[in-house]
């Protein structure tokens, strides 16, 4: 597979590549990146530890409007890339969330409306993992002396957490009443 020659060489470090020749940069806080992923087929998404954010590349001069508190980098300003092999499972501080192919370049259009649709919405997290609940599991139960507990889990952990309150609350499995 061919890559962009502004990827890093496998085996090296990330290397600080400046926007507006082969790419703009999007960077988005990691809650938000999150929910991106789930939504707009991506060619490229790094994270960055150092800012807690994922950075998304668009294609040079599209117009666009962004959404209020979204920056672009464009010409003036430069991100860090990291290798192609470095991947979600190696880690480090740049590393890659979606791993690069093709031209790497997201359209803009569909990062740019699910951008607009997110924007300010604080992502809701699970209680089990703390990692962002989209779509959120919201779970009621009888908490103690009889006052209703809600919390919100992700999908892969609503049962998990379904169990726990219920076990908590002294409800069997049965739905029997009280243990």
């Amino acid at each position: 597979m061919t890559l962009p020659s502004w990827i890093p060489a496998a085996g090296s470090g990330a290397t600080q590549v400046p926007c507006g020749r082969w790419f703009n940069a999007v960077p988005v806080p990691r809650a938000t990146g999150e929910l991106l992923l789930a939504l707009v087929p991506s060619r490229g998404v790094v994270a960055d530890q150092t800012s807690d954010t994922m950075v998304w590349f668009i294609p040079v001069g599209v117009p666009a409007t962004f959404p209020e508190g979204v920056q672009l980098l464009g010409h003036t300003d430069a991100t860090y890339v990291p290798p192609a092999d470095r991947g979600p499972e190696r880690g480090g501080v740049w590393r890659w969330v979606v791993l690069p192919r093709g031209d790497c370049l997201t359209d803009a259009v569909p990062l740019l409306t699910s951008l607009a649709a997110v924007a300010g919405r604080v992502a809701e997290r699970c209680v089990w993992c703390g990692g962002v609940a989209y779509p959120p599991a919201v779970i009621t139960a009888a908490g103690p002396r009889g006052r209703r507990v809600t919390v919100t889990a992700c999908q892969r952990h609503a049962d998990d957490v379904s169990v726990l309150l219920r076990y908590t609350s002294g409800i069997s499995d049965t739905g029997g009443g009280p243990a």
